[in-house]
């Protein structure tokens, strides 16, 4: 029984053993996911432009866009490890709809959105502070590839006739570069690699207010030894 009890002890060890994370090796992740977006005082409010004062506000609204990418993990040891990638996010924000009636017309704004593309840079600690369990913290550069705004003017008169027409274009006055502050955990499921990151906006998106936009994002990896 003891001879059968110590074998069995061995090949335990020697298994969990092998399944840690071996230090210098490198894993390349290519991953896709989708990120739920935020943008700070994003608001529109018409109290605070000259001549439409009693006009209300437009609310902000998270937005849902894709993340896709890839990564490469060097392990430094069996606990820390260090990661960088790059990635392409749709981020921006909804607008809630807005209208005004003066009893015989109404004029509103309908389906306004506004997406950011975004080229990433990720930079990551990884700290396992459990077997296949990570906590990541880092740094994230990031290009502004295209910003784009989007909505749909409508109309209506003496509530029969109806008219409307999408408006759409480049967004204005945006800085091309940002920079975020990515923090997540993340869990490793044989090849597969379950994370979930939260980047906080760390610039403005537009050179002239304090607008800044950050996204959680939760995608599905697969580890590449």
């Amino acid at each position: 029984m003891r001879r059968l009890l110590s074998f069995a002890i061995a090949i335990m060890a020697a298994t969990l053993a092998g399944a840690q994370a071996q230090p210098g090796k490198m894993t390349l992740k290519p991953m896709i996911g989708f990120t739920v977006s935020t943008v700070s005082n994003a608001d529109i409010d018409f109290n605070k432009v000259p001549g439409l004062q009693g006009f209300g506000k437009i609310a902000a609204k998270p937005k849902v866009g894709l993340v896709i990418g890839g990564e490469a993990e060097w392990q430094l040891s069996s606990m820390f490890a260090l990661s960088a990638g790059i990635t392409y996010t749709m981020q921006g924000c909804t607008f809630d709809e807005w209208y005004v009636n003066d009893g015989s017309a109404t004029l509103g704004i309908k389906d306004a959105k506004a997406t950011f593309h975004f080229l990433n840079i990720p930079i990551l600690a990884n700290v396992y502070v459990a077997k296949n369990f990570a906590l990541k913290a880092g740094l994230q550069p990031q290009v502004l590839l295209k910003a784009k705004e989007k909505m749909t003017v409508y109309g209506i008169v003496n509530g029969y006739g109806y008219d409307e027409v999408g408006v759409s274009g480049e967004s204005e006055g945006t800085n091309t570069f940002a920079l975020a502050l990515p923090l997540g955990l993340s869990y490793d499921l044989k090849h597969m690699v379950i994370e979930a990151r939260y980047n906080f906006g760390l610039t403005d998106i537009f050179d002239d207010g304090n607008q800044k936009c950050s996204a959680f994002q939760f995608t599905i990896g697969y580890r590449i030894n």
